[in-house]
């Protein structure tokens, strides 16, 4: 991860055993996964230093078991994604022979398109939102991979105008509460216990003036 640029305080989330957990849990930003990503796109190699065995790398994003039952009652443009096969927890794609996806929960998502060099990348929050993900490839589909072309779009001051406005003007939003909530008081000190479960003892929230404890 160092050799290919990773953020330096990137981490993984443990398991209450104290194990990582082998699936999920990498805290690391949009760029770091996009940069993991391109890596495997190019066989496992960065500025012509192969990190990762090539054979595995090509085995892992190739078809290597049936997916289709991950259908599941999703919308049909879900086919694209979740029936096309599954490789070394890697998910393959129709959209090109080559292409494959690495789905995380909650939509954390990097599409790769090896034939045209073509990588995008997110990060989100979509857990429990059952079509947010279709809507991401969909979106991906129509506005990128099917407006893409080999050689530099042609100049467009306005629209680079525009775009610089708005990106200008974007903050990231806060959520609003209550300084003195009711419910603060009603919860602060309490210990919660679920007694099935074995990990967990309880859980409390400590407010402290204009700081908290979980």
């Amino acid at each position: 991860l160092d050799e290919i640029g990773f953020s330096k305080n990137v981490w993984c989330v443990k398991a209450p055993e104290g194990f990582a957990w082998g699936g999920s849990g990498v805290m690391c930003t949009t760029r770091d996964l996009a940069r993991f990503a391109s890596l495997v796109m190019h066989g496992g190699a960065y500025n012509g230093k192969q990190l990762l065995p090539g054979d595995y790398v090509s085995e892992s994003t190739k078809k290597q078991v049936d997916n289709s039952i991950e259908m599941n009652g999703a919308q049909p443009y879900a086919s694209h994604f979740y029936a096309a096969g599954y490789g070394y927890q890697i998910w393959k794609t129709d959209y090109t022979e080559r292409s494959f996806a690495f789905l995380g929960m909650g939509d954390q998502i990097a599409i790769c398109i090896p034939e045209v060099d073509l990588l995008f990348a997110c990060t989100a929050d979509n857990q429990g939102k059952t079509d947010s993900r279709v809507t991401i490839f969909e979106l991906f589909d129509t506005n990128i991979l099917k407006k893409q072309s080999d050689g530099p779009l042609p100049e467009d001051e306005r629209s680079l105008h525009e775009m610089d406005a708005e990106l200008s003007g974007m903050k990231l939003c806060v959520q609003n509460g209550e300084r003195y909530s009711p419910i603060a008081g009603k919860i602060n000190g309490i210990t919660f216990t679920d007694p099935s479960n074995s990990n967990i003892t309880g859980v409390q929230l400590t407010f402290e003036g204009d700081s908290g404890r979980f």
